[in-house]
């Protein structure tokens, strides 16, 4: 029986396949299949956390005296190890393995580490792997202010105006300066204080002190703080401060492992009855006085590789999926609902009690479902609770597909077959056979015999032959169990052209008839094509159609998150503005936006300002635009103040005594300076627009204004006139330059009968060029435009070739020219500029009238699209658009189609270059095939925040350690340094630092077959972030 039992362990995890946490995000279909492991995975994790528990006690001890190995958490296993024969037990897994540690612990704060089992197959990173997380705390020793060590001097009369100063050095014990230090002096009369930070070389300023006496404070972390306790510094006074920090002691470490529930650990709440008295929640001590909670946050989704077993039911007995009967014929109903979040109320409402109540339709998943619910009362106190609940039936199949796959590919479709019934039960599957595949010299039904308490898995081999979403059925009939019929699922799946995409866009504006030629060319994939028109009647519309689509932009870098929130933010300011908003477009907005503000923070550098990775330097451009962004986001949603006061007060202190800033060294890429960045004009402009644009209240802002001012030619390039205007228009105390300014700047406009734009000669702050430098300086143009008031014809014609602009997925090719063109939409609306629009459309192909609605104030802030995908084909296309009515409205027309791979001209020499082979193409499951990729930058010139995009083949997973591995080994590089990586269901995405001229990167990573498959690789791609024109791609293998 215990053999059995090995078995089953082996053939179930190994059916499941695991994927890592990055791939859970997308990666849809799979929750059940990795859920549903638990009856042995429970069983075993139980085991090595109970084993983690006693570990977890010993290390805590052992840290006592012993310091942290540099090589990792493994490493400190391995020397407690030896230390340590007798418990040598302890340190191994059920079936004699070392349990082997992954993770290191951070110097500051917390660590989230690993212990990972090889499970029985006792191999590495194969399947059926089990892991126990375990939480590392550095519990900083009472840290007590050390006595101020240093000098002081005060110079008078050394300051102009009615004004005060303090500058000064703080080092360490050994004299060396110290960076980041958080210098403040407190106004002892009234409390004010007024912040710095120490730069590289450990100085610091505090300008524009009103005369007083002060405490100043010198703080940052790993340090004890020291106090000056009282300095009077009189009208004119400049006081030197030369301060000796000491390092704090060591933190104590301790360990803790994740809470792992099991079977015996299992509770019951009534359906509806929501919290009893707050007994759920984990109440802070106020909480006991300040009686109920009234307002919730809760969410319930899927505990990712979490058991069924420990679980909060819904009822009395376990929620059975099974109940639910009546599918056709009789047979077993179809479970084919599986989100990933079941439900989600960022602002639930309790009674004075504390009692909330609430209905959730439960999906078809064979699961645990993680309820989590977060809770504050009127006074602040907080409270938290997470619990499991199960949802489970005695018997049902899962399948387990791949989230894409090409047309032609073949996969051998693992059904797993989960029998929890009492007796061996004999199956017969059947698979629904429907048009887009065909069955791959198999049968669609098959009979198994599956034990009592066991599981067994049998294949289906299909080939893919119509494109599109699709649907894969299966249904599994019991014979002669009484009362059970049995069980069906069915799993999504999109089945993509064998072929590279193209596209035709138009854009334009619709003032009364027009028709338009769309060309689908011959040799375009048959059923692949269609065409789609859209309107966008007012600037909102603009807006709305680019939500969706900047999200599934890359992510990794401050400012590519800052675009994945700005949109939401800038919507919600519109809404609150106009009075429109909803509580449930509020609620669900703020959601995004809370979600995006906890990602960004953790960008800031120690010491103040951000960065592209959140590692030091801070840059001060990239700080400048994400200060404006902080400000933005405070009108609609709760930022600390202290963040964008400490973000001022850093730009501020960087300034230099003329009122200009000095370029930064570090630019995106380590040792590139580019024409931007080294022009201080420019610099010193967009961060005294930054400060002036987000309240700032110091002498930092007259300063830059006069040193742009003085230095300002109108001669400049257009970018550079353009942040001047926005500076002046922003500034708002000086109509004289703020007219010269906008003056500069359209005489700079290159103009048409219909539109205007701005030709930028050189590079953005993003490193942006050609095209897409363009489309930022025409947004940030029209921005200053509508600011003034000034030049409205001007500013229309610049949003007009915006619309023209717009790319098939509704952006403007980058983040960051999408950012600001967004704003110059909605900035258009709030100013007045967009004339109301109303009448209908009438929309004909070939001459046939195919669809007829109205425009109206109700819905004239909407995007609307007509699909005409039913009528398209091989060949020309006629579109005929006719608006009557009131005003006009810009229109994009998209014409989709792929051509297959054969038909690919050679590529000629592109600036950047990617090849991807493969060590082999026949490999058995759970072996792994070896990808080398050579990427090449093949001009003179720097490439810049570069990416790529490897394309993963279906039944497929990209071996995480490789990656970690190669991040390491690029650590140290100017050029070709892999900054971050993220991996998804069907690509692993690269992010460079750049690529230095003619400079070649060559790696290699592995892939593991999960499971029998025929199938082609996804294309892969190199591009430049900021310039996505420039790019090279591969054909498929």
């Amino acid at each position: 029986r215990a053999d059995g039992r090995e078995q089953a362990v082996r053939v179930l995890l190994a059916a499941a396949g695991t994927l890592g946490d990055r791939d859970v995000r997308a990666e849809f279909g799979r929750e059940a299949i990795e859920a549903k492991r638990h009856e042995y995975v429970a069983r075993y994790t139980n085991r090595i956390a109970e084993k983690a528990q006693a570990l977890a006690g010993a290390m805590t001890r052992y840290y006592d005296r012993r310091p942290v190995s540099a090589e990792g958490f493994n490493r400190d296993l391995q020397l407690f190890a030896a230390e340590n024969a007798a418990q040598q037990s302890m340190l191994e897994d059920p079936w004699g393995n070392a349990l082997v540690g992954e993770g290191s612990l951070n110097a500051n704060g917390y660590s989230y580490l690993t212990l990972r089992s090889q499970g029985p197959d006792r191999r590495n990173g194969t399947a059926d792997d089990l892991m126990v997380q375990v939480y590392a705390q550095r519990s900083a020793r009472a840290v007590s202010p050390a006595p101020f060590k240093g000098r002081v001097s005060v110079r008078v009369n050394a300051v102009a105006g009615n004004r005060a100063m303090i500058e000064g050095f703080v080092s360490d014990e050994r004299g060396n300066p110290v960076a980041g230090v958080g210098v403040t002096a407190r106004r002892l009369s009234n409390g004010r204080t007024a912040r710095g930070y120490t730069d590289a070389e450990g100085r610091f300023t505090i300008a524009n002190l009103a005369p007083g006496n002060y405490r100043v404070m010198f703080e940052r972390d790993g340090l004890r703080p020291a106090t000056y306790k009282s300095l009077a510094l009189e009208a004119g006074g400049r006081a030197v401060i030369e301060s000796s920090l000491e390092r704090q002691n060591e933190a104590a470490i301790s360990l803790a492992v994740y809470p792992y529930y099991s079977k015996s650990e299992m509770v019951e709440v009534a359906a509806d009855a929501g919290f009893k008295d707050g007994r759920r929640l984990r109440k802070q001590n106020e909480m006991k006085r300040d009686g109920a909670f009234r307002a919730l946050e809760m969410q319930v989704g899927q505990a990712a590789g979490a058991p069924a077993a420990a679980a909060a039911n819904l009822s009395s007995s376990d929620l059975d999926a099974s109940k639910e009967k009546g599918g056709e014929g009789g047979g077993p109903r179809v479970r084919s609902f599986f989100p990933e979040t079941l439900y989600t109320n960022p602002a639930l409402i309790t009674d004075g009690q504390g009692r909330a109540s609430i209905r959730v339709p439960v999906a078809d998943s064979i699961t645990t479902w993680r309820v989590t619910s977060l809770a504050s009362t009127a006074r602040g106190a907080l409270g938290s609770s997470t619990y499991p609940v199960r949802v489970f039936q005695d018997f049902f199949v899962d399948l387990d597909l791949p989230v894409s796959i090409t047309e032609g590919d073949v996969v051998s479709v693992p059904v797993a077959v989960y029998n929890y019934l009492p007796q061996a039960q004999r199956v017969n599957l059947e698979l629904r056979q429907d048009p887009w595949f065909a069955l791959d010299q198999d049968a669609a039904t098959k009979q198994v015999q599956v034990g009592a308490g066991e599981v067994t898995v049998a294949y289906f081999r299909v080939k893919a032959s119509k494109i599109g979403e699709q649907q894969l059925q299966m249904t599994a009939r019991l014979e002669g169990a009484a009362g059970q019929s049995g069980d069906a699922v069915a799993r999504a799946i999109n089945v993509l052209p064998n072929g590279e995409e193209h596209a035709v866009v138009i854009n334009e504006r619709l003032e009364g008839e027009v028709t338009k030629d769309v060309l689908i060319p011959d040799g375009a994939i048959a059923d692949a094509s269609k065409i789609f028109v859209k309107f966008y009647p007012g600037a909102l519309s603009q807006v709305v159609e680019g939500l969706d689509s900047i999200l599934q932009m890359p992510g990794g870098c401050f400012e590519q998150t800052s675009s994945s929130t700005y949109p939401n933010v800038l919507v919600m300011d519109y809404l609150k503005t106009s009075k429109e908003i909803t509580p449930e477009i509020q609620a669900k907005a703020e959601g995004f936006i809370s979600l995006g503000y906890q990602r960004l923070v953790t960008f800031e550098v120690q010491g103040g300002g951000f960065s592209w990775f959140g590692q030091a330097p801070a840059n001060k451009i990239l700080t400048a635009y994400g200060l404006m962004e902080f400000s933005d986001m405070s009108r609609v949603y709760e930022v600390d103040p202290r963040l964008i006061e400490r973000t001022q007060s850093w730009l501020a202190s960087q300034q230099q005594p003329d009122g200009s800033f000095k370029p930064d060294t570090y630019f995106i890429n380590e040792g590139a300076t580019n024409r931007y960045n080294a022009d201080t004009l420019r610099i010193t402009a967009y961060i005294g627009w930054a400060l002036a644009a987000t309240g700032y209240s110091g002498e930092a802002v007259e300063k830059a204004k006069q040193f742009v001012k003085s230095r300002s030619t109108g001669k400049e390039d257009a970018y550079t006139l353009a942040v001047i205007a926005n500076f002046a228009a922003d500034q708002g105390r000086d109509k004289a330059w703020l007219d010269a300014a906008i003056g500069s700047l359209a005489a700079k406009a290159v103009e048409s009968e219909k539109t205007a734009y701005w030709k930028q000669v050189g590079e953005t702050p993003t490193s942006a060029r050609n095209d897409s430098a363009d489309l930022e300086t025409t947004a940030l143009a029209a921005q200053a435009l509508l600011k003034s008031g000034q030049k409205s014809g001007l500013a229309k014609k610049a949003l007009d070739y915006l619309t023209e602009k717009k790319d098939a997925f509704g952006n403007w090719q980058t983040t960051q020219a999408t950012i600001l063109s967004l704003k110059a939409f909605l900035l258009s609306f709030t100013r007045g500029t967009n004339a109301d629009t109303a009448g209908a459309i009438e929309v004909s192909v070939d001459g046939k009238p195919v669809e007829r609605f109205e425009i109206a104030k109700e819905n004239n802030d909407l995007l609307h699209m007509v699909d005409l995908k039913a009528h398209t084909h091989q060949g020309a296309h006629r579109i005929g658009l006719i608006f009557k009515g009131k005003g006009s409205m810009q229109y994009q027309i998209v014409g989709r189609y792929y051509l297959p791979w054969s038909l690919r001209a050679a590529p000629a020499r592109e600036p950047l270059s990617i090849d991807v082979s493969y060590d082999r193409t026949r490999l058995r499951q759970d072996e792994t095939a070896t990808a080398k990729v050579s990427v090449q930058n093949n001009t003179t010139a720097k490439a810049k925040m570069v990416m790529i995009d490897l394309g993963v083949p279906p039944g497929f997973e990209p071996v995480r350690e490789d990656f970690e591995e190669l991040m390491g080994t690029t650590r140290q590089k100017s050029g070709g340094k892999i900054e971050k990586y993220t991996i998804t269901a069907k690509q692993v995405i690269l992010y460079l630092d750049g690529l230095n001229p003619r400079q070649r990167l060559d790696f290699s990573f592995r892939l593991r077959a999960r499971f029998p498959v025929r199938a082609q690789t996804f294309s892969s791609r190199v591009y430049e972030y900021y310039n996505p024109r420039i790019e090279d791609k591969t054909r498929p293998v």
